[in-house]
């Protein structure tokens, strides 16, 4: 009887002092969103001159279905301001589903256009991703130029930082 006390007492005792297995911790959050940019034009009041209107349409797939956000910025007496300034895009509920763009910079004589889109999810948090766009420019009235990206590009969009 002794013997089976102290084997009990040896096996429990050793059931104790081996370490548990240890869960793996869980994987750091990667939000990552794919948005499609169409239907992008440029206009330029001087032909290789500086951008004066950008517009483009962002889509994109949520729970509740797609949702469309018409991005656009205006400048008919200067040039368009290029970053840092960002332009807010029309479309979704302002407060918590803000889109915005910003270009960061034109080639003109290339005809590419190298942006930044930010997808503002929440108070100081986001996602954000870059695009560089080909584009295709015609004359347009005497001195001017109208340029477009005619297909359809994803960008992904990933969280502010590193």
């Amino acid at each position: 009887m002794r013997f089976a006390i102290a084997a009990a007492a040896t096996l429990f005792g050793a059931a104790i002092a081996a370490p548990a297995p240890q869960a793996s911790p869980a994987p750091a959050p990667n939000p990552k969103e794919t948005v499609l940019l169409s239907k992008f034009k440029a206009f330029h009041q001087l032909v290789e001159g500086p951008v004066n209107e950008v517009s483009f349409v962002i889509s994109t797939h949520k729970e509740v279905g797609v949702a469309a956000y018409v991005c656009s910025a205006v400048s008919q007496q200067a040039p368009l301001a290029l970053k840092p300034t960002t332009f807010n895009c029309a479309g979704g509920v302002p407060e918590k589903d803000i889109y915005r763009f910003q270009v960061n910079e034109v080639d003109t004589a290339a005809n590419t256009y190298n942006m930044t889109i930010y997808h503002q999810t929440a108070p100081a948090y986001g996602l954000w991703g870059e695009i560089k766009l080909d584009t295709t420019c015609r004359p347009e009235g005497v001195r001017s130029e109208y340029c477009e990206h005619q297909d359809n590009v994803e960008v992904e969009l990933h969280t502010f930082g590193p």
